[in-house]
């Protein structure tokens, strides 16, 4: 497995994750007496981070070239809540990169580069389909995502489908799966009309939540091709994990739920939003739950797409993405881990021009052009 990180953040503290130091001086259990006692100083120490000042705590943390200003700290933990930000990053319209135009399609937004007649480049095979990001429960596939897509559009000169899927909890599993599954198979037909060509190459790409379903479209697409002798649609070429929200597991981890809340994704939000998306019949960290719901359940991956993981080791989701990672290894997927030293949640969309994301991008571009380019 490759690994990558920004290092240039120097601390005796990185050389481990900030989850896995915390977690295991609380429950090491010590004969001697000094031992005990530093236990129960690290556990008052937590206590202390959560009742004074949690947010404070994650800051100190994080990549000193990083700015918090977007770093929202609330518990998006009801549906008035994840619906009034839905509503906002739909309506609230963010700046596109020159050179690059959109359109509305039936199955989201497409964004293309300009060419001389502001028509999208005919001759290209490839694309990236992008799902994005508000723990299934919210959010919106234009709207503020203009700059994120118009961006991806200029990284890698490649047109970009922002789709709509249906949020739960008013559409649980697998309505929005099935929305992500039609927006695929729109944009290789797209893409065969535009180009004539029939071999498609296509990145599903996605953050957080939309990480997640990236990965489980990636798995679903793949199950479809195997059992089917006339199948003629192309698997994706690659996928793209950026933050991923891959295990529902995570929401009944005592050792993360006894941390202080972490930045702008946090273990509330995250439990509120995988028990809206899995609906009424199951819970986060059932035994059993339907295929595809959660990736991380999977429990054979090999023959999935290459993959590359971003995550940052402040994100909620760090452990989850590390494990599927390793897992990925080990059934024989190529597999990039990109961490990032002083990283949290949501820094590749709502970061665009600091150095560390920046820098991020460009090694996600470095691995996918081995996969989509002409």
């Amino acid at each position: 497995m490759n690994t990558s990180a920004t290092l240039n953040y120097e601390d005796d503290d990185r050389d481990i994750s900030k989850q896995e130091k915390i977690v295991s001086q609380m429950n090491s259990d010590s004969d001697s007496s000094d031992g005990g006692q530093d236990t129960s100083k690290q556990k008052q120490d937590i206590a202390n981070k959560n009742t004074d000042d949690p947010k404070k705590y994650w800051l100190s943390k994080v990549h000193p070239e990083l700015n918090t200003d977007k770093c929202i700290d609330m518990n998006f933990d009801s549906r008035l809540k994840t619906t009034i930000f839905s509503g906002l990053m739909y309506v609230v319209r963010a700046p596109i990169s020159k050179g690059v135009s959109v359109k509305k399609v039936k199955c989201g937004y497409y964004y293309y580069p300009k060419n001389g007649d502001d028509k999208s480049n005919s001759i290209s095979t490839s694309a990236i389909l992008w799902i994005h990001g508000g723990g299934r429960v919210m959010g919106s596939a234009g709207g503020m995502l203009d700059e994120v897509c118009s961006k991806i559009v200029m990284q890698f000169n490649l047109p970009v489908l922002s789709v709509h899927y249906r949020l739960a909890p008013r559409h649980p599993f697998h309505a929005g799966l099935d929305d992500i599954h039609s927006g695929y198979h729109w944009l290789v037909e797209h893409i065969a009309k535009e180009s004539g060509s029939n071999s498609a190459r296509i990145a599903i790409a996605g953050d957080s939540a939309g990480g997640g379903l990236a990965a489980e479209i990636c798995q679903r697409l793949y199950d479809e091709h195997k059992a089917s002798t006339t199948q003629t649609i192309p698997l994706p070429a690659c996928q793209l994990l950026i933050n991923p929200m891959l295990d529902d597991r995570t929401c009944r981890s005592e050792q993360l739920s006894s941390m202080p809340p972490h930045l702008v994704w946090n273990h509330k939000s995250n439990s509120y939003a995988w028990k809206s998306y899995l609906g009424r019949k199951y819970k986060p960290g059932d035994e059993m739950i339907p295929q595809y719901a959660a990736a991380s359940r999977r429990t054979d991956l090999s023959g999935l797409p290459p993959c590359y993981i971003l995550i940052g080791d402040l994100d909620l989701f760090h452990e989850e993405s590390k494990d599927y990672a390793t897992r990925l290894e080990e059934h024989g997927v190529e597999i990039e881990l990109d961490e990032i030293v002083g990283g949290f949640h949501g820094t590749m969309s709502n970061n665009l021009n600091d150095q560390p994301i920046v820098d991020a991008w460009a090694r996600c571009h470095a691995f996918s052009k081995k996969y989509i380019f002409d």
